[in-house]
């Protein structure tokens, strides 16, 4: 999956408007305020990538799936990318993004 920062910000649970805002203001900020947006995005992926990928590992361990020399970890990697790629965020409301929405918004009016 080839991921780019504006990839990101249009995949997670942002509102439109939000989303909008952030993407047009992202290509004329200064280097380090979009080396600082860049960051949080990612954090932010990355707290849902780990997330879905422990799911991932206990649905493989329930269903039976896990087997003593077998590639656990390495099933619920593939299976968490293949899901990574194909889902769509901006409906959900995580918890684990709160941080990040806020982290981005200060960012943007400190910008200004």
């Amino acid at each position: 999956m080839n991921l780019t920062t504006e990839k990101i910000i249009a995949m997670l649970p942002f509102t439109e408007d939000f989303r909008k805002e952030l993407l047009s203001e992202l290509p004329s900020m200064d280097e380090d305020t979009r080396y600082k947006v860049g960051k949080i995005v990612w954090r932010g992926y990355h707290v849902l990538y780990e997330i879905k990928l422990q799911d991932n590992i206990q649905k493989i361990i329930a269903s039976g799936g896990a087997h003593p020399g077998g590639k656990l970890y390495q099933d619920a990697e593939l299976q968490t990318e293949k899901e990574m790629e194909n889902l769509d965020f901006k409906s959900s409301d995580d918890q684990a993004l709160s941080e990040v929405r806020s982290k981005l918004e200060e960012l943007l009016s400190n910008a200004k």
